[in-house]
């Protein structure tokens, strides 16, 4: 992170719409990179074939499934900032948030904070945002390391 930057939910989701974008495009890029040498090199596939047949297959799939990533976790609002101040996909789980139900706001008890360090406590973001895209980040891992190897 950056000393003193500022930002709010919606640079977080700009943030972590495009490293999602990013990451996902890099990965099957990779992949579409893989199978095109697999075609040149092992198939004997000509450019003329590989332009008409598979270069199509190539971009489209990488941007196809980058772009609908991204936006599946823009729309399910699972962008967080983890604490390092990056937004990507983790669970926002703070420690405010311990013994809250998903969903519901936290507020700090300002009776228990003593008088000098006395602000307004109230949280924005729900306890427990994001928890569905953790879940599936944590199991599409799998797919986006060995996707390349396929």
């Amino acid at each position: 992170g950056v000393w003193n930057a500022k930002g709010n939910m919606h640079t977080c989701n700009l943030q972590g719409f495009l490293a999602t974008f990013g990451c996902a495009c890099g990965v099957f890029y990779n992949t579409s990179l893989s199978l095109y040498y697999l075609a040149v090199i092992k198939y004997d596939k000509t450019n003329d074939y590989i332009r008409k047949k598979l270069e199509l297959w190539f971009h489209s799939l990488p941007i196809s499934i980058a772009i609908s990533s991204s936006i599946w976790a823009f729309s399910g609002e699972h962008f967080n900032a983890d604490m390092m101040g990056y937004c990507h996909i983790p669970i926002y789980e703070p420690p405010h948030c311990r013994d809250i139900e998903d969903g519901l706001l936290s507020r700090v008890d300002n009776d228990a904070i003593s008088s000098e360090n006395k602000f307004d406590h109230d949280f924005k973001i729900p306890c427990g945002r994001g928890r569905i895209g953790g879940r599936f980040l944590r199991n599409a891992r799998f797919i986006v390391i060995f996707g390349p190897l396929i």
